[in-house]
């Protein structure tokens, strides 16, 4: 796990990849991820996504799908909570899976494929096992770099495995070609060599809002190697440094409209170590003075940190990135005594012992080589280097300087370019606020029609009800009014005797109203029988008898009704 492929892995750490979700043509993949983070318990919408498609699969089921999030805590989130899919019956052969390298890939199968390995788990890109030892403890081991490997106690061979993907077709190779030239002999080693590159750092009173100045502090061994990258003097330039970013971006809530700022560092440190590393890795800015040449320290045309560099040291096309006015003091240089170069001294910056690069060779001695960068490069060449820069003469030598300076016309077009590519940049991040705010308005928006709608709904229905109300309240008002006037009616007359309230007009009438009370009598009885049973208070024998009687009356009771109804004209009881 070299540097370089660090850096890779560090750049997927906002990616997660999806395996087994279900593929279908003309798929909306956005919305099923969308929806599986829903199952998750994690609220996520489409402007959360900044990419998301289908890898190559194997042909045995739906292919993976990589997503690359916008934020970094939204991946942590849904890393979290991916656990909860256990539960559902929908997602239960849905995995969510770090997006790790080639090598880091190779590396969790092999540790899953150990015996001796319990569990193995991936947080960002890091890797941790829990290791069983032989003496049957189990420890805890992270792996974040090719160093760490040892910590698994794997012999050389399988840890060989991991630098050869194909080992299979590597050996093949290497014994058909043994068998062809004998003389041949097979060796392992690394390829490559490890350089320590002593630079120097400066931060002014801005930082990290300005970019810092960078230099290269040789050694008395050592003669700095004028390029692109580095001019006479040692001063670094770089890409990363000229793009140098940190701002402040703005976030807008949804429905309070409160406005929260949250820092956002686009360059660092880090970045900028790492950028160097690679860049110096592949062309070493120092390289080993000769036995018989005098040291020479490189001139203080262009100080440290002391003032912004005069137009004409600055590279080709990059104007003055704005660094504070003030005066900084400049301590003393101290350099390191190492017992050679690159190697020893305990003062000596040492960057991983394994960062190797195909093309690094030994520091050579004697003259530099003179290189042509591409057409367009933003950077001095060797030659301007070396002409902007008048090197300090050591004893009893002499040293001629000649200085080169920029035309107005290309100061002002580097000028205009460079405050054009400014206000690109400023205004793309001023588009992406006020497109977000937008997004935030539309999406409220909606929100609001929907409301809107159900409101109307709802006061449709509550017309409803009041008219219905309404209708109500009049009937009962005219009942109301009914009822008064029957009582008016009634005011002054004489009281009714209850058995006179119904006087029949006719003898036929007259009799039936007689067998019909007589027979709801005989109906009340039986009531009463009941409740004496149930209580005890006669005898079943008693109350079977009283039964009998009262049926056979009864009997009669309604055929002398039925025939009465008969001679009347009255319709038949069924």
């Amino acid at each position: 796990m070299s540097d370089t492929e660090r850096l890779e892995q560090y750049s997927r750490k906002e990616n997660i990849k999806i395996y087994g979700l279900t593929e279908s043509e003309n798929e909306d993949l956005e919305e099923k991820v969308i929806n599986l983070s829903g199952e998750t318990g994690v609220h996520m919408e489409r402007n959360d996504i900044s990419v998301c498609h289908r890898l190559r699969g194997n042909g045995k089921g739906p292919r993976p799908t990589i997503v690359k999030f916008v934020k970094r805590k939204t991946k942590s989130n849904i890393m979290k909570a991916k656990k909860n899919l256990k539960d559902k019956s929908e997602y239960k052969n849905v995995y969510i899976n770090d997006d790790l390298t080639i090598l880091r890939g190779t590396v969790v199968k092999m540790m899953k494929e150990d015996k001796s390995i319990q569990k193995v788990w991936t947080i960002d890109g890091k890797i941790f096992c829990i290791l069983e030892k032989e003496d049957g403890s189990s420890v805890k081991v992270t792996l974040d770099s090719i160093d760490d490997i040892p910590k698994l106690g794997w012999d050389a061979e399988r840890e060989q495995d991991l630098l050869y993907r194909n080992k299979d077709l590597t050996k093949s190779a290497l014994l058909s070609t043994v068998r062809a030239f004998p003389d041949l002999r097979v060796k392992y080693d690394t390829f490559g060599a490890t350089y320590n590159i002593p630079i120097c750092i400066w931060l002014f009173e801005t930082h990290p809002f300005n970019p810092p100045i960078c230099y290269v502090k040789p050694t008395p061994d050592m003669t700095i190697k004028a390029s692109r990258h580095v001019d006479a003097s040692g001063r670094v330039y770089l890409p990363y440094l000229h793009e140098w970013k940190h701002v402040l971006w703005t976030i807008f809530t949804e429905v309070k409209r409160t406005i929260y700022f949250v820092l956002q560092p686009n360059s660092d440190l880090i970045g900028l170590i790492q950028v160097m590393t690679i860049v110096f890795g592949e062309n070493s800015p120092v390289y080993a003075r000769p036995a018989n040449q005098q040291p020479v320290m490189p001139s203080m045309q262009t100080p440290y940190p002391g003032a912004q560099p005069p137009p004409s040291q600055a590279p080709r096309g990059y104007p003055s990135p704005g660094y504070p006015s003030q005066q900084m003091p400049m301590p003393t240089p101290v350099y390191p005594t190492p017992a050679g170069y690159p190697g020893g001294g305990n003062n000596q910056y040492r960057p991983p012992t394994n960062y190797q690069y195909p093309g690094s060779t030994p520091y050579p001695q004697g003259g530099m080589p003179q290189q042509q960068p591409p057409a367009g490069y933003p950077y001095p060449t060797p030659q301007q280097s070396q002409s902007q820069y008048t090197p300090s003469p050591a004893k009893g030598t002499s040293a001629v300087s000649s200085q080169q300076s920029l035309s107005d016309d290309q100061i002002k077009i580097s000028l205009q370019t460079a405050v054009e590519d400014k206000l690109k940049r400023r205004m793309k991040e001023v588009l992406q606020v006020y497109q977000n705010e937008m997004d935030a308005l539309t999406a409220t928006k909606n929100r609001l029609k929907d409301g809107q709608s159900r409101l109307e709904q709802m006061l449709d229905q509550l017309q409803e009800d009041q008219n219905k109300v309404e209708a109500n309240t009049r009937e009962l008002k005219q009942k109301n009014e009914e009822i008064k006037e029957s009582l008016q009616k009634m005011e002054g007359r004489d009281e009714l005797e209850p058995d006179q309230a119904v006087t029949p007009t006719a003898p036929l009438y007259k009799q039936l109203l007689s067998l019909v009370a007589e027979e709801m009598t005989i109906e009340d009885t039986y009531y009463y029988l009941m409740e004496a049973l149930k209580k005890d208070v006669i005898e079943l024998e008693v109350f079977l008898k009283h039964v009998r009687e009262l049926s056979r009356k009864q009997y009669l009771l309604r055929a002398h009704i039925q025939k009465v109804r008969e001679t009347a004209g009255l319709r038949t009881i069924p």
